[in-house]
């Protein structure tokens, strides 16, 4: 799970690499009064008197060259206990190759503009985390690399 932004705006996406099962990813969302996707296909979550917003979703591969092949999807929404959990059901796709998840911004071939380029990403889970790498720039900036590991049901 990857959270990034930037010019084109806040992104979240889940990479599942060849040979993974996608159904395996799910997402639980607790507390809230509703939970419904618009016509534009973003979900609305509703709680507490307001309305939060996760925008339209894509899912693709990257092939040769750094092509976008699109691959359809569709959620299906069940109530738990304690919530709701959203699962995704995806179309004919190549299994040798990572499958992308991506809730925002379309992907784009452009080269990525990194200035001011800012983002975050889930550390410190209650399952562990895996550092690979760190480092500081010249301007004091802390970057690490590395995993979190997340309870899938």
């Amino acid at each position: 799970m990857h959270f990034y932004s930037g010019s084109g705006g806040q992104k979240m996406s889940f990479v599942m690499r060849p040979g993974s099962n996608p159904s395996d990813l799910q997402l639980l969302f607790t507390g809230q009064d509703s939970l419904k996707v618009d016509l534009w296909g973003n979900l609305k979550v509703y709680y507490n008197g307001q309305y939060y917003i996760l925008p339209q979703a894509v899912a693709y591969q990257v092939g040769t060259g750094n092509s976008i092949i699109p691959v359809n999807w569709a959620a299906t929404y069940s109530l738990v206990s304690g919530g709701g959990v959203v699962k995704f059901n995806f179309s004919t796709y190549n299994p040798a190759l990572p499958l992308v998840f991506q809730v925002g911004a379309l992907p784009s071939t452009a080269p990525p503009n990194t200035e001011n380029l800012c983002w975050s990403t889930y550390l410190g889970g209650t399952n562990g985390d895996q550092v690979n790498a760190s480092a500081i720039d010249a301007a004091g900036n802390f970057f690490v690399t590395g995993y979190s590991l997340l309870y899938v049901t």
